[in-house]
This record gives structure tokens, sequence and C-alpha cells, in this order.
């Protein structure tokens, strides 16, 4: 029987340093056992300062964490909802909708009203 795990992306959230060196090096361990290596980006992050994962940006706010679109993010959706619209695409209510459910997911309704889609639902 062949077993597979296929875990690219993920992130461990503590709030003491010491206890995720440790799990860090337990990682590292248990991944070498099948011939595998955390990447250079693997590092230890204050979430103060906020880190950017799979679109969203994570940041640690007076002991709350805020998941929040990151710009790029923002920037693509916007540039998809103008073209599609300019051409009057007939998947621009189905896009639309994806993404407004993608926003509402994260702390940025803000963007849901700041931006012409969005006004008026």
């Amino acid at each position: 029987m062949v077993t597979h795990i296929s875990t690219r992306y993920f992130i461990l959230i503590h709030w003491d340093k010491e206890y995720l060196k440790y799990c860090l090096t337990q990682i590292e361990k248990e991944i070498r056992k099948v011939k595998l290596e955390l990447n250079k980006k693997t590092k230890i992050y204050n979430m103060k300062q906020g880190i950017n994962f799979l679109g969203y940006r994570f940041v640690l706010k007076e002991k709350k964490l805020y998941i929040l679109m990151n710009k790029n993010t923002k920037k693509r959706i916007i540039k998809k909802l103008n073209r599609l619209q300019k051409r009057k695409s007939k998947k621009y209510p189905l896009v639309k909708a994806s993404y407004k459910g993608y926003i509402i997911n994260c702390h940025c309704n803000g963007f849901l009203y700041r931006h012409k889609w969005f006004k008026n639902e």
C-alpha cells in the first residue's frame, strides 16, 4: 500500500518562540526521514509584523489574529473584475460572487464597500 502526504504549506502559531524552535527541529527531523527538506523561506516570524501566506496577510494586533487580503491579491481582483466588466463577459457575475465570498472570509469587508463592483448589494 502506498501512502501519500501532500502538505506543501502550513503555519504553526504559538506564543512561545522557544517552543516554535523546538517544533521546527522536530519537523526537520521527521521530514528528513522521508528524504525531504524545508525550503529557505522557512523561519520563525514575529506575528506583529505580519506574514503573507496563500494570498492572505496574517497580523497579530492586541492579542487578536487578523486575516487580511494581501496587496497583490487586491490588485489582481481589481484588474480581473475591470477586464471582465469591460469585455461584458458572461463570467463576470460568477467571478464577482466568488471574489465576494473570498473577501468576506478575511477582515476586509471595507474592500467590499470601497469598490464599485460590490456597492448596492
